[in-house]
Order: structure tokens, then C-alpha cells, then sequence
């Protein structure tokens, strides 16, 4: 891994913002970034490379807790959009979206809460390349401690449901 700090990366991601990263090939305009997500490795597809940095963004921002995951998404425009929403949003637009899960607008988002998220996002995409993790899927934290790896992706459950009662027992009402 090229060694940076997570001050350049999250210069890198505020570069990112600008046009968005909702699919994986609009990493490509953004080289520096695939650099630091995704090394090149011999004999590696480029779209392979791209596909690795981009699951490496998404599942980081996925990490984090509600609502700072949801600004992320909002900001990068990896959140999928409402019903009737148009395509294609401009960085003021996904800052406004952003500051809806803070309740503040899109300009205050930028300057009081974006530099803040940024710099959490850059943290966790940092701790993840230095700990070469699998980086996959999101890592679930609970009361401020990583749940151990079998316990990534299925919640725990203190005790199993209750089944719903036997059809027998039904009676219709009168």
C-alpha cells in the first residue's frame, strides 16, 4: 500500500465529492484515490482494480454508524435515490441531502459537519488498508468494540422468535 495519511486521503475524498462515486468506473476519474483504495497487482484487469477500490469505499462508509453512513452515502451518491428523483444530483444537491439526516441545510452540512465525516471516513478507509482486513464487508462495531469476524454480517439474536400460533387455534371474529 502507498503509505498516506488520512489528512491526503480525506483531501482525496473531498476531490471525490465533487463529481461522486456512484458506480465504480467514476473511480477512474479519480486516479490518485484508486491508487491508495486499490494497488495495482500484476496481471489484474483494470475494471477488477476499480471494482476492489469501490467495495473497499462503499463497505467502509457502510461501517459507520446511522445517520454518518447515510451523509456519506448521500455525499459520495452511493445512496440509491427515492422514487421520482432524477439521476443525476450536483455536489449542492447530495449536500443538501446530506444535512436533511442532520436537519441543518445543504450549506451548513458543508461547513460544520463535512470535514468532520470526511475525516472519520478517511480514518476508517486508513485503518482498513493499514490492517490489509478483509475489506469487503462492513465491519459492525457495538458499544465501541468490533464484533468478532463470524458475527460481521448475520446479527446476534439473544433468543430464537416465537412461532406464530397453529392455524387451528384461529378464530375469526364476529
Amino acid at each position: 500500500m502507498t503509505d498516506v495519511d488520512t489528512e491526503r486521503l480525506g483531501h482525496l475524498l473531498t476531490r471525490a465529492y465533487r463529481s461522486g462515486v456512484a458506480l465504480s468506473s467514476d473511480l477512474l476519474q479519480h486516479p490518485e484515490l484508486l491508487d491508495v483504495l486499490a494497488q495495482t497487482r500484476d496481471g489484474e484487469d483494470q475494471m477488477f482494480r476499480v471494482r476492489r477500490g469501490h467495495q473497499l469505499l462503499v463497505s467502509s462508509v457502510a461501517s459507520l454508524r446511522s445517520p454518518h453512513s447515510d451523509a456519506l452515502r448521500a455525499l459520495l451518491d452511493i445512496e440509491p435515490l427515492p422514487p421520482g428523483r432524477r439521476m443525476v444530483l450536483n455536489l449542492t444537491e447530495r449536500r443538501e441531502r446530506a444535512g436533511t439526516y442532520f436537519n441543518v441545510a445543504g450549506d451548513t452540512f458543508r461547513r460544520h459537519h463535512e470535514r468532520r465525516h470526511t475525516q472519520e471516513l478517511a480514518g476508517e478507509l486508513h485503518r482498513r488498508l493499514k490492517s490489509m482486513e478483509d475489506t469487503v464487508r462492513p465491519v459492525l462495531r457495538v458499544h465501541g468494540r468490533e464484533e468478532p469476524p463470524g458475527e460481521r454480517t448475520i446479527p446476534k439474536r439473544t433468543q430464537p422468535a416465537t412461532p406464530p400460533p397453529p392455524a387451528s387455534t384461529y378464530r375469526p371474529r364476529t
